[in-house]
């Protein structure tokens, strides 16, 4: 009897252990896991110029002081900012989010990002997102090669943030970043038909992203609408092209976990407090 309880023992010990290995098996490999359940509300804040320069300091333009100043305030308050590829990652069982994170974020490319901001995120090895303009890059002239624009950093310069791992390079279009009578962002022109305004964005949005993609190395997830204007024609167009990821300029804090399109943000000019500005966060991730 003790030899057959001995091989019942043994046998169930090796059922038992073949049952964890296919558990282990079934959640391995390159599978997409489900996403976290419940809520995933990201702050993702809006900046765009960082000068020295106090008579061009407003709603989207700030000091280096205030910018160190956000960024000391989201770290004292436990905030970890992270890029939009480590969600990815988090939801695909790869990596854990940090327990606050933040998404920080520049729109339109220009140099002083890589004069000032750059910098203070080295000094505090905080990460952050900069979506450029296509045609800007490297630019100090508009297209006319006449009009002066503010300055833009090169694709040398944004490699250089890049390699660094503290900048991760994202799309703000190639040329739809205009306003006029007749534009105005991704909007269609007066009287385009359906066919032209697709094939105009497609080209438009592949272009940059096989620009990015070239001169800087990383996968560009992110479509950064230029205004804050969107349509559904456009959100189909780039989830088609392999967005993952879309940023407006509406107030708020998105649920990730509802949709990781259309996300709001929020702004941080030059006269909110820095404790109104983590004030606002935690309001919206509430």
């Amino acid at each position: 009897m003790s030899i057959f309880h001995s091989v019942r023992k043994g046998l169930l010990v090796l059922l038992v252990i073949l049952s964890v290995l296919l558990v282990v098996s079934g959640c391995g490999g390159d599978e997409e896991a489900v996403a976290p359940a419940g809520p995933l509300k990201i702050p993702v804040l809006m900046y765009h110029e960082v000068t020295t320069d106090s008579t061009k300091w407003d709603y989207a333009t700030i000091s280096p002081e205030k910018l160190r100043s956000d960024l000391t305030a989201l770290r004292d308050n436990g905030f970890t900012p992270i890029f939009f590829k480590d969600i990815d990652q988090a939801r695909k069982g790869k990596a854990n989010l940090p327990v606050k994170p933040v998404l920080v974020t520049f729109d339109d490319g220009y140099y002083n990002n890589y004069e000032f901001a750059y910098p203070i995120l080295q000094e505090m090895k905080m990460k952050a997102t900069i979506s450029v303009i296509g045609w800007s890059v490297g630019r100090q002239y508009h297209l006319d090669n006449v009009t002066l624009i503010t300055r833009h950093f090169t694709w040398e310069e944004g490699k250089e943030m890049y390699d660094s791992g503290l900048v991760d390079i994202q799309s703000h279009s190639f040329n739809l970043h205009n306003q006029s009578d007749t534009e105005n962002g991704v909007a269609p022109f007066p009287g385009e038909s359906a066919a032209d305004y697709t094939k105009r964005f497609k080209a438009d949005t592949q272009k940059l992203k096989d620009l990015i993609e070239s001169k800087i190395g990383n996968k560009v997830i992110v479509y950064t609408y230029p205004y804050g204007v969107y349509n559904e024609t456009s959100e189909a167009l780039i989830k088609e092209l392999g967005f993952e990821y879309s940023l407006t300029v509406d107030d708020g804090v998105s649920d990730f976990n509802v949709s990781p399109y259309l996300l709001k943000r929020i702004n941080a000019p030059i006269e909110m407090p820095s404790a109104d500005l983590i004030k606002a966060i935690e309001l919206g991730i509430q």
